[in-house]
């Protein structure tokens, strides 16, 4: 080998590219990446880039689901955050949509409620009684995103099944 030779300047060659391979083959087989890395990557982006205020999703009457022994659909969801809370409702529709009934409390300006999913994004406005309804939805995951009016922080809840 001759000791001139700065090969951090060559480019690739075909030897080069069969080690790489074989060193993220390995890698891949050792450390694979964990499932809905990518989701909680691409979520975390998201609320980064917007600034934004995340929900928590609220646990009411976990001790009587519990107690079930058969799969039931939740069909009421609240969040709650520092500067709004929200209670939804869904009505099942049919097998691929629902209606979402919504209702926000603890804002002092109009909101615009987004609802974004795999597909597509629907939008509405909240009324002045903090209502809001969208009929219909398409089932599946989706974050719900609470857009108020003004120099106010969004609201984005966790990823939920509707």
């Amino acid at each position: 080998m001759n000791a001139d030779r700065d090969l951090a300047t060559e480019p690739l060659d075909e030897l080069d590219e069969r080690i790489l391979t074989a060193i993220a083959d390995v890698l891949r087989a050792a450390d694979p990446v964990p499932a809905g890395l990518a989701d909680d990557v691409k979520f975390a982006l998201t609320v980064q880039a917007l600034h934004a205020e995340v929900a928590e999703l609220q646990r009411v009457g976990a001790e009587s689901a519990l107690a079930r022994s058969e799969y039931t659909r939740t069909q009421t969801l609240t969040f709650s955050a520092e500067t709004l809370s929200v209670m939804v409702t869904l009505s099942p529709i049919d097998a691929e949509e629902v209606r979402v009934d919504g209702w926000v409390t603890g804002h002092d300006s109009a909101v615009t409620v987004e609802i974004r999913g795999e597909a597509r994004t629907l939008s509405v406005e909240v009324d002045d009684d903090g209502r809001f309804t969208i009929d219909p939805a398409p089932r599946g995951l989706v974050r719900f995103v609470f857009l108020p009016e003004g120099d106010v922080r969004p609201v984005i809840t966790p990823t939920v099944e509707i």
